[in-house]
């Protein structure tokens, strides 16, 4: 299997299946701006930030698509401008 390394400040992202709440009446809600995804690949440049297996926060309709990468479908994400955050753990007791 071929592994890409991204250059600059790219990401190749795993996107995450979306959750949905459901409304009182039976009606399913998606978030439609924001959606998350599974960091598979980064660049040196970002490797002081980002780490593979990170969970970052992007918005949908970003980045380019990566068919079939390490068997999933993935993205190609400029870290500069599409990512929005990192998830992390609450640590607070």
């Amino acid at each position: 299997m071929q592994v890409i390394k991204p250059v600059g400040q790219k990401l190749i992202v795993h996107e995450l299946p979306q959750e949905t709440t459901e409304t009182e009446s039976g009606i399913l809600v998606m978030d439609m701006q924001l959606t998350s995804g599974v960091i598979e690949e980064v660049s040196d440049e970002l490797s002081d930030v980002y780490n593979v297996g990170d969970v970052v926060i992007f918005p949908k309709e970003t980045g380019i698509a990566l068919p079939h990468y390490k068997k999933k479908t993935c993205l190609w994400l400029d870290a500069k401008n599409d990512i929005w955050g990192i998830v992390t753990e609450n640590k607070e007791k």
